[in-house]
């Protein structure tokens, strides 16, 4: 009939999303996802790792966190390494806050090399099997920490802590990346409302 609208037409809307003109570049972006969607969502998985991870790394958790060196609270070198990761967290939500590209793209791959020595030094040897030196490192490192996972024959299981840890950066990396990809291009001009 005159005046219909094909089925590619209704869904495509003739170029057009939702009765405006789609921008070119929006073609890998969500549709119905917005900016302050992707910021909060940055926001809140970089916080919540940071208000995890810093207390497991200077506070005795008991069997949470029974690692050496996390026998005493605000030990030295629990407070270097605590301030090493916390700082550089810190500075990824200054980055995102502010929307500092380059300390989002610092703050993405230091967290993705931080998950990928994760993979490498726990979940390898659980998935593949520990060789006789690892076993030895686990059991005086890991021996009496909270396992979410079972050990079976030489795969040891990552600890809870650690799991939980690598969950949030996973967390991380993944709204910090939409939230990258919500950002407008270098040099594209910035919609202000009035």
């Amino acid at each position: 009939m005159v005046g219909e609208k094909s089925p590619i037409e209704l869904i495509d809307g003739g170029g057009r999303r939702n009765g405006h003109r789609r921008d070119p570049g929006e073609g890998d972006r969500l549709p119905d996802v917005s900016r302050a969607t992707h910021y909060k969502a940055a926001i809140t998985a970089q916080v919540v790792l940071l208000a995890y991870f810093e207390p497991c790394i200077l506070l005795p958790l008991g069997r949470w966190n029974d690692q050496p060196g996390i026998s005493a609270s605000f030990s030295s070198g629990n407070m270097i390494l605590g301030g090493a990761i916390g700082g550089a967290q810190l500075l990824l939500l200054i980055g995102t806050v502010r929307r500092l590209k380059p300390l989002l793209w610092f703050g993405l791959l230091g967290d993705t090399v931080w998950l990928l020595l994760h993979v490498y030094s726990l979940w390898i040897p659980y998935i593949l099997g520990a060789s006789p030196q690892y076993a030895k490192m686990y059991a005086r490192v890991w021996g009496s920490t909270t396992k979410l996972l079972p050990n079976f024959g030489n795969h040891l299981a990552p600890d809870a802590m650690h799991i939980f840890i690598d969950v949030f950066v996973m967390a991380v990396i993944v709204t910090l990346v939409s939230y990258l990809r919500s950002l407008p291009a270098a040099g594209a001009p910035v919609e202000r409302s009035l």
